[in-house]
C-alpha cells in the first residue's frame, strides 16, 4: 500500500514510543511527532489505523472507508532520502462529506534491516 488504527487521534501517540507535544501551524490542525518506525510497521500501523475498505483518494493519501481517518505518505513525504516520513490523521467528521483534518500524528520511517 505505501510503495514505495483507534477510535481517535488522541489515541494515536499510543502507537508510537516517544510520542512527542503537538505544534500547531497556522490554519492547520496541531501535529504531534510521534517517533520513527521501519516501513514494514508503518504498513501494518497504517493498515490497522485505516481499517478494512480504505481507498488511495489521490496520489499517496489513503482514506478510511468512514472517511474518519487518512494516511498520507506521497511525494512530499518522500522526497527528502534523510526525512521520510508520514502522516497519521483523525477528521471531525466524513472527509466525504466535508470534514477537516483535527490532529495529524507524523512518524518517521526508516528502511527495514535486511
Amino acid at each position: 500500500m505505501v510503495n514505495a488504527a483507534i477510535d481517535a487521534i488522541g489515541t494515536l501517540a499510543m502507537l508510537f514510543e516517544g510520542a512527542g507535544t503537538g505544534r500547531a501551524f497556522r490554519g492547520k490542525a496541531p501535529e504531534f511527532e510521534s517517533g520513527t518506525v521501519t516501513e514494514s510497521a508503518f504498513i501494518r500501523s497504517a493498515e490497522k489505523f485505516l481499517g478494512k475498505g480504505a481507498k488511495e483518494q489521490s496520489p499517496g493519501r489513503y482514506v478510511s472507508q468512514d472517511g474518519l481517518r487518512q494516511v498520507r505518505f506521497g511525494d512530499h513525504e518522500t522526497q527528502k532520502p534523510n526525512n521520510v516520513h508520514g502522516h497519521f490523521e483523525s477528521y471531525d467528521k466524513s472527509a466525504f462529506q466535508g470534514g477537516k483534518v483535527t490532529e495529524t500524528a507524523a512518524v518517521k520511517i526508516t528502511p527495514d534491516k535486511p
